[in-house]
């Protein structure tokens, strides 16, 4: 062989051999392992560490009486005040103290069953609990609007 000859095949051999290593150390998220993107949990795609499941009403009261854990109103203590779900705590996300509260009152490893009024606030506190190192995070798709509209209870 000539030593061109040689080149290309060292050349080629090791480019083989990177791409080989980087596709056997390579997982869809930096190293994580993602949860199913769209099943029939309506789960998100998450790091395995920390999954948020956004649910109906429905499946978000039965969820919550077979597992129970903390229920948090993400809304103002003003809109809390109107009216909440039973045992709920009212950590408002867009406090400064939002995150020290929920350090300071939540188990990190148990369920934590989030909404707020129409499902957009609670689903970015939902997000801020998953990155904070929160394993299972349940928000209400619909919020306490689809709750009363379910003909659900709320305490005032």
């Amino acid at each position: 062989m000539t030593s061109k000859r040689i080149s290309v095949v060292l050349i080629c051999t090791v480019q083989i051999s990177v791409f080989i290593a980087l596709a056997a150390g390579c997982k869809n998220d930096g190293g994580h392992e993602l949860a199913s993107e769209g099943d029939e949990t309506g789960s998100i795609e998450t790091p395995a560490v920390g999954v948020v499941r956004s649910i109906g009403v429905e499946e978000f009261a039965q969820t919550l009486e077979q597992n129970p854990g903390k229920i948090v109103d993400v809304r103002t203590p003003e809109e809390f005040s109107g009216g909440h779900l039973q045992g709920a705590m009212n950590f408002n996300v867009n406090a400064d103290d939002f995150m020290a509260l929920c350090e300071a009152g939540l188990d990190k490893s148990q369920p934590v069953y989030v909404y707020c009024k129409s499902g957009g606030r609670s689903a970015t506190a939902a997000n801020m609990l998953k990155e904070a190192g929160f394993s299972n995070i349940i928000n209400m798709e619909g919020g306490i609007t689809a709750w009363k509209d379910a003909g659900r209870p709320v305490n005032q």
